[in-house]
């Protein structure tokens, strides 16, 4: 083998070992993702699974194409069975402006916790709580998640009003809404509810940006849907 047939070969190992580098990295972090979700169910006696989330809540139905990557199943909480999951899912989003613009796919991952809450049903039909553009947790989640033909709900809270939007549905009691956000419910959804959420009917789905992964943010997310849903339910059956 001659001196340039050497480097050309030498040339094109490095070029396909550059190209392999990254989906290297991503399959490792995949995996270690799931030893992490793997101890996490163990630890907590839920059950480990691959199926996809019901298209219940705005967030569960967004975009063009959803993916839910792995999902815990079991009681997350006294009494009350829910699902932790890695979902994702893809929007087209235009390029450039005008007629025959192209498009380019941006995928959004979320770390979702979804739980039933019975007794909302009738009573807050549809509420969808959403970070503002630049919230720590919902990130980039915009007006892709349904929000057409709702009403935004406007509380005197300055510091709610900083973290999230509240939107709901135009039939809904109003009176009956407001009771549910009283001054305690606010000081805990601006200072220590964890995710945003949506309820559609009986289904909960609390979600926060990213894939998440370590104990410390899983527990703060059942956490944080465990007590909205036992708020919830207390102002429902009043």
């Amino acid at each position: 083998m001659s001196d340039g047939e050497l480097i050309a070969v030498i040339v094109a190992v490095s070029v396909t070992l550059a190209a392999l580098t990254p989906v290297v990295a991503r399959w490792r972090r995949r995996r270690r993702t799931r030893e992490r979700l793997a101890t996490y169910a163990h630890e907590r006696g839920l059950e480990l699974v691959e199926e996809q989330l019901p298209e219940v809540t705005p967030i569960l139905y967004a975009g063009s194409e959803r993916v839910t990557r792995l999902a815990l199943k079991g009681e997350l909480s006294e009494e009350r069975d829910g699902t932790i999951a890695h979902y994702t899912y893809v929007e087209q989003v235009p390029v450039g402006g005008g007629r025959g613009s192209a498009f380019s796919s941006t995928s959004f991952d979320l770390t979702v916790v979804l739980v039933e809450v019975p007794d909302a049903v009738g009573v807050f039909p549809k509420l969808l709580c959403h970070g503002r553009r630049g919230a720590e947790n919902t990130d980039r989640i915009d007006d892709a998640l349904g929000r057409k033909g709702l009403k935004r709900l406007k509380l005197e809270s300055t510091a709610l009003n900083r973290r999230f939007e509240l939107f709901y549905a135009p039939d809904q009691d109003e009176v009956r809404l407001r009771r549910l956000f009283a001054p305690a419910l606010i000081v805990w959804l601006a200072e220590s509810m964890p995710t945003a959420f949506e309820l559609v009917d009986s289904h909960l789905c609390c979600f926060a940006a990213g894939h998440l992964d370590s104990t410390v943010e899983l527990d703060g997310l059942v956490w944080g849907a465990a007590e909205l849903a036992w708020r919830l339910e207390a102002e429902a059956t009043e």
